[in-house]
């Protein structure tokens, strides 16, 4: 009987600590409503724009207010009329600088964060807002880095604004944290088993090994951090 109770106690605790660490749900009908009904502490990394620097490839450094944003998944900037706008000419930015913290562009995909660096391999975070589908339709089960970066891909459009589909059903919005590895060339890979083992391809039995005694989760990050850890040592 005391054992099940402190079963019963255990699991309440723990339901408990996971609805106050999930992420909140929104419905959005029009893009027009995101910063009504998103807080600007949902919509944003840091509670007000920072000075920051863009560092471009050819060695300029241009200072501004900046701030990365969940919902475009990129830096935005204030511009001298007080505008917030997306950074212009990405191609041609080797990295951001921001509060002690450095930034990638992935074409397609919008900024990440450089969360950690294993000498070989950089782990990159990229915290946006999922479209889960709408209203009638969303899922709320735990989605994958693959699954994702293609709910983000068709979230935003080619010309970086967000597009909604017709209708009458709400947009329902999570934010979500997809992971990346790095490699020496700045090359951007999916977190996952398979990427992995093609950066560190001389040492697959190790790793396996490894893989077999702790079964990572890639969609978290004291995992993958632990894995690149280990992985540092081979």
């Amino acid at each position: 009987m005391k054992s099940t109770l402190l079963i019963l106690l255990f699991s309440v605790i723990r339901s408990i600590a996971w609805a106050q660490s999930a992420e909140p749900v929104y419905r959005i009908k029009d893009p027009g409503e995101i910063s009504k009904v998103i807080p600007f502490k949902d919509r944003f990394q840091f509670d007000q724009f920072q000075d920051g620097k863009v560092h471009f490839r050819n060695g300029k450094v241009s200072a501004a207010k900046l701030n990365y944003s969940y919902v475009y998944a990129e830096i935005m900037f204030i511009a001298p009329k007080k505008d917030t706008l997306l950074l212009a000419d990405l191609d041609y930015i080797h990295f951001v600088s921001l509060a002690d913290r450095v930034y990638f562009y992935l074409k397609g995909h919008g900024h990440m964060e450089q969360i950690a660096n294993f000498g070989r391999v950089g782990l990159g975070k990229k915290t946006f807002f999922m479209n889960l589908g709408n209203e009638r339709y969303a899922a709320y089960g735990q989605y994958s880095s693959t699954s994702a970066i293609s709910s983000y891909s068709s979230f935003i459009n080619q010309d970086g604004m967000i597009q909604f589909l017709k209708g009458n059903n709400k947009v329902v919005m999570k934010k979500h944290a997809a992971y990346f590895f790095i490699d020496r060339n700045e090359r951007f890979l999916i977190a996952n088993r398979q990427n992995l083992l093609k950066v560190y391809s001389s040492h697959k039995k190790a790793i396996n090994q490894y893989y077999k005694q702790h079964n990572p989760d890639f969609d978290q990050e004291t995992d993958l951090k632990a894995l690149l850890e280990f992985c540092s040592t081979l």
